[in-house]
């Protein structure tokens, strides 16, 4: 995988009163000693049969799905952030784009255990200094406007 670029996205999800959805990952992310809080998110596939890309949009609601079991009002989705950066142990560059939404109504949060083993909504103030925050998801939220 040396030298390859991968595309990701990643959603704040709102509850509507200033709180958004943070992840307990149960193993640590490539690069990463411990676990730490995420957002709902992933990479961007490629179909290997037809080559064809998802679009972002595609991807988000599939990873939130996933790990989570929401589904995303797309008509409250916002792109509030870029982010580059390299995994250098793997020599990975991702390129993630950061968006912020509204879940539809009636959403029933079931994390999957694979991937997660608590969450729980907070605002992004609280979570910047108290929380073992994944460090790409921290660096990204320094600097958004939410």
């Amino acid at each position: 995988m040396s030298g390859t670029k991968q595309q990701g996205v990643k959603v704040l999800i709102d509850n509507g009163f200033g709180e958004f959805l943070f992840l307990l990952r149960k193993k640590p992310l490539p690069g990463e000693t411990q676990t730490g809080w995420d957002i709902p998110g992933g990479r961007i596939k490629t179909n290997p049969i037809t080559k064809i890309r998802e679009n972002p949009v595609d991807a988000l609601q599939r990873e939130v799905l996933e790990e989570t079991k929401l589904v995303l009002n797309l008509g409250s989705l916002q792109i509030v952030g870029f982010q580059t950066f390299t995994l250098k142990p793997y020599g990975i560059e991702i390129e993630r784009t950061y968006f912020r939404a509204q879940l539809l109504p009636g959403n029933d949060e079931r994390l999957n255990p694979a991937e997660h083993t608590a969450s729980r909504w907070a605002t992004v103030a609280s979570e910047l200094g108290h929380l073992q925050l994944n460090p790409q998801l921290g660096l990204a939220l320094n600097y958004m406007q939410l």
